[in-house]
Formats: C-alpha cells, sequence, structure tokens
C-alpha cells in the first residue's frame, strides 16, 4: 500500500465505514497518516456523544488540522449546553472549506386566518435558536470570536446557559491558534428559516464573509412560512424580514455574485412569483460582470416561471466563467404558471433600483402580487388573469442561446429524503459517506435518476431527479380561493376545453415535448463532442 500516492489511498479509506478508517491507523505510519486523513475529514456537531467527540478532536494539535468539513445539525436535543460548547470550539479548526448547518423543520402553531381557515406561525425562541447558531459560525469565519462575546451572547437570548459557560469558552486553548479569517469554500444550509434577521445580515462578521470573495459554492433549502404565500398581510408589516426579496442585498451580494460558480437554491413551497424573488437585481449592471458572471451550475428547485425576463436571465448566467456561459441547469419541480386568481389587482409599471454604484435601473413589475391587509367580512371579488409563457417557448431559446449547456436535468428530487447506493465516484461522499449530510433535493439534484425498471429496496437505487412523463413540463395556476395552499398543480386543459380550443391544447403539449426533446439531444452532442468544456 506504501506504493499508492497519499490521495489515492484517502480516496480509498473515504468510501470505507467509519471505524475501519480509524482501525487502518494502526497498520503503519504512511498507511496510518493518510486513514487518519480520510477519517477526521468531516465531523458533526449533533447530540452530547457527537460534541464531545468534537471537543476531543478541537483540543489535539494533531487532529484538528486533518477537519476539512463541518455538519452543524439541529436536533432536539440542540438546546443542551455541550452543544454550543462544541460550537465554541469551532474557533481551533483552521483548516475548513465547508461548512454544512442543518435545521429540523421548524415548530409551528396553527393560526387562524380572517378566512376561516388555518395557517401557521412558527413558535417563540425558533428564530433566536437558528440566529445564535448562525451568529456563532459567521464568528468564527470572520476571525473574531472571543469566550465573553459568545457568553453575553448566550445570556441575552437565555440559550444554552449555566453559571459556568464563561469559565467553560474561557477553558479553550486559543493560545494555540492565530484567529484569522477562514476561507470558506462551500455554505450548505439545510432549512434556513425564511425570514430575513436584522441581527444577522447587518452584522459586520456576516458582511466580511459574504464579501471575502472565497465562496464558491452555495447551497440552500428555505423553509416557507405559509403565511407568506397568501395575499392576507401587508408587506410593510414585513419588509425588514422578507427572505426573498432581501437575498441581493445580504447573501448575494456582489462580491459574492460574482465569485460563486455553483448555486442550488430550493424552498418546500412555491416561490418566485409569490413570495416574489427578483434575480435581475443581483449583482445589477450591464457588463460582462454583472449578475452571476462565474457561475457553472445552478439548481432551483420549486421556482415558479411565469415572466420572459426569467427565461433571459437563466440564458445570461456564466458569462465570465471561462465555458462561455452555463455548464449544468437542474429544474426541480419548477413548473410554468399559466394563471393567478387573485383579490385585487395585480401590479403594474416598473420599479426603480439603485445598484450599490449608485446606478439606477428601471425593471418591469408587471403582473407580481400586491399584499394587503385582510378585510373583514372579506372581499370575495376576484381577479383572473393569464400568462402566456409556455415550455416550448423557453426551452427553444435555451436551445439556441445556451452553447455551452452539457447537463440539463428537469424532473421531481429526492424531496422524501431517501439516500441511495451504488453511485458513481462523484456522488458516493455527498450521500453515503459517514457523517455526510443526509437527505435533499437541493444536495442530490446532480445524482444518477432513478433507474423505473429497478425495485424501490434494491442497492440500485439513486436519488436524482426523476424524469417520468408526468414530472416534466409542469404547469401550475395559483387561486386565492385556496387560502392555505393557493398553488394548484393543473395545467390550462379545463380552461382550453371549455373555450373549445382542445387541438390547440394538444398541439401546444406536443410543441412542449418537441423543444424539450431538441434541447436534451444538444445537450448530449455536445457530451459527446471533443471540443466541449468540462
Amino acid at each position: 500500500m506504501e506504493q499508492l500516492p497519499a490521495e489515492i489511498l484517502i480516496d480509498i479509506f473515504t468510501y470505507l465505514p467509519h471505524q475501519s478508517a480509524l482501525a487502518a491507523r494502526r497498520v503503519n505510519r504512511y498507511v496510518g497518516d493518510c486513514a487518519a486523513s480520510a477519517a477526521f475529514r468531516h465531523i458533526s456537531i449533533r447530540d452530547v456523544s457527537y460534541t464531545t467527540r468534537v471537543i476531543r478532536i478541537a483540543k489535539s494539535p494533531h487532529l484538528r488540522p486533518l477537519v476539512k468539513e463541518i455538519t452543524i445539525s439541529r436536533q432536539s436535543r440542540s438546546r443542551d449546553f455541550y452543544f454550543s460548547l462544541a460550537l465554541a470550539h469551532l474557533v481551533l479548526f483552521r483548516n475548513l472549506n465547508k461548512i454544512n448547518i442543518r435545521f429540523k423543520d421548524q415548530p409551528s402553531w396553527p393560526m387562524a386566518t380572517s378566512r376561516g381557515n388555518n395557517m401557521y406561525r412558527q413558535k417563540p425562541g425558533y428564530e433566536d435558536d437558528v440566529y445564535f447558531i448562525l451568529a456563532v459560525v459567521f464568528k468564527y469565519l470572520a476571525g473574531n470570536w472571543s469566550p465573553t462575546w459568545q457568553h453575553d451572547l448566550q445570556k441575552n437570548l437565555k440559550l444554552h446557559y449555566i453559571p459556568d459557560t464563561l469559565a467553560a469558552f474561557q477553558s479553550i486553548p486559543l493560545a494555540e491558534i492565530e484567529q484569522e479569517p477562514i476561507h470558506l469554500r462551500a455554505l450548505t444550509i439545510f432549512n434556513v428559516a425564511e425570514n430575513n434577521d436584522p441581527r444577522l445580515v447587518s452584522s459586520k462578521e456576516f458582511k466580511r464573509v459574504i464579501e471575502s470573495k472565497s465562496i464558491r459554492e452555495l447551497k440552500m433549502l428555505v423553509l416557507s412560512d405559509q403565511i407568506r404565500t397568501s395575499m392576507d398581510y401587508h408587506p410593510s408589516e414585513n419588509t425588514e424580514t422578507d427572505f426573498f426579496e432581501h437575498l441581493p442585498r445580504t447573501w448575494f451580494r456582489p462580491s459574492m455574485a460574482q465569485h460563486l460558480q455553483v448555486l442550488s437554491l430550493f424552498a418546500h413551497d412555491y416561490w418566485g412569483w409569490n413570495p416574489k424573488m427578483d434575480f435581475r437585481t443581483v449583482n445589477p449592471g450591464k457588463d460582462i460582470k454583472s449578475g452571476f458572471p462565474s457561475l457553472r451550475v445552478l439548481a432551483l428547485g420549486k421556482y415558479v416561471f411565469s415572466h420572459q425576463w426569467q427565461v433571459d436571465w437563466i440564458a445570461s448566467l456564466g458569462s465570465d466563467n471561462g465555458r462561455g456561459g452555463l455548464r449544468e441547469l437542474y429544474l426541480d419541480d419548477c413548473p410554468i404558471m399559466w394563471e393567478a386568481i387573485v383579490d385585487g389587482p395585480l401590479s403594474e409599471g416598473d420599479i426603480t433600483y439603485t445598484a450599490p454604484d449608485g446606478q439606477e435601473f428601471h425593471i418591469s413589475n408587471e403582473k407580481y402580487p400586491v399584499y394587503r391587509y385582510s378585510e373583514y367580512p372579506p372581499r370575495y371579488k376576484e381577479y383572473p388573469y393569464t400568462f402566456d409563457l409556455r415550455w416550448h417557448h423557453v426551452l427553444s431559446q435555451w436551445s439556441a442561446s445556451m452553447p455551452s449547456l452539457g447537463v440539463f436535468k428537469m424532473g421531481y428530487g429526492n424531496w422524501e429524503h431517501t439516500t441511495g447506493a451504488a453511485l458513481g465516484p462523484r456522488h458516493r461522499r455527498q450521500v453515503i459517506q459517514p457523517n455526510s449530510l443526509h437527505g435533499g433535493a437541493f444536495l442530490d439534484y446532480d445524482c444518477p435518476s432513478p433507474n423505473p425498471s429497478r425495485p424501490r429496496n434494491t442497492l440500485g437505487l439513486s436519488v436524482g431527479l426523476q424524469q417520468k412523463p408526468e414530472q416534466v413540463l409542469q404547469y401550475v395556476a395559483f387561486s386565492c380561493q385556496n387560502r392555505n395552499k393557493p398553488w394548484i398543480g393543473k395545467d390550462d386543459r379545463q380552461y382550453m376545453l371549455s373555450k373549445g380550443l382542445y387541438f390547440q391544447y394538444e398541439q401546444r403539449r406536443k410543441l412542449d415535448s418537441q423543444a424539450l426533446s431538441e434541447l436534451e439531444q444538444k445537450v448530449e452532442q455536445r457530451k459527446k463532442s471533443p471540443h466541449s468544456g468540462t
């Protein structure tokens, strides 16, 4: 084994069970060093047994440099003091290049609306717990964590606090390290709350990390607040916490957007139209450095297409990535909206957006929701709107305007959090490696698609996008008649039949299928071309 290069040995050991990799450290010094690099490359902060292990590794001068990736998982016992103590020991890990943060589905309680329906509001204390974890992580990444700071934070939030908190933090051997900013390359957040907590995004540590130009890969799964999917609230009450509306000025600041190469943005409910996400306001400009100029991979989950600008925006991505444009595009349960039935007029005209450099941009704001207070007794007047965008328009444009696209997948992903096996080298670690961040369509989008000819309980099961006929080329409608679940997964078949337009409906479906087939054929041809990039 000593004849094998260290990189190959380490790669081999990453496929072994964790205990086997630990046992291999006893073979000899050379093999042991390689086995240790694999065994301690990725560690997790979860329950007490994991947190005590993390603390022991952090205090070992020989083991902590081996740690390259940490997963922080907020489990039911995450309010335990030892969880916060393990978080404090993050400061000792100076070689990290990837952090995964996993929050549980937010606890919620029912709330009656003026329409007599139940919606859900998160329980008190949940936002503080999320803020605490993210604040500690960004303080560490910024390079200015201190025992006194975390002690005061926990005391003020009344989280994980005991009388000996400060003494426990002061026992961390800070003298053994030099605190400098961590140049993180990848950040994954599982179940980030759909609120824009001003305490976090306005902090100097958050801004320093986001503007550091080091993050190349960002993957986020957003929890959807059911209140925001209806039109029963007024935006003036929530302007500071609208997650999607403020993404361009928080997580997608120009420094981040200009250097990001992989972006996976998913939500548990439909987004893009309501709640609105206007990607045109991300790093705006008219030159090659605007938008996401370095982006190579884009994965969107439950993103709703409604306007032509969205199609143009995707076609323009990666203008300066060295590959001539976007290389991989994944659309997971991303339908086109053909109809909206709302209880008031939609927006009209343009909006003016001021870029960080002071330039003003005028952007069309036609046919977007206008949020308003609910009235009692409720209004029953409804305003129907139709949208003209269709899949054959979209796919034909991408086929002609995205010559560098080497992978295109549309379908339905691993939302049920099943994990696969027998995957290729590119995917095995992200899905089945011990201590990995299991589950989630926003992570598994580029895994091989499930094979419909194999039973679901076989080892051949994969977790990528399913591409059955009923899972592609989808359309959706929005109706205020269904206050709790306003999104209706259907196309305009019934509407077209009522107008006597059955032939036109079938013809359009045929055009959609042809456009998808043509795009997929072009993508396959590019893969076989010797001049195609990698």
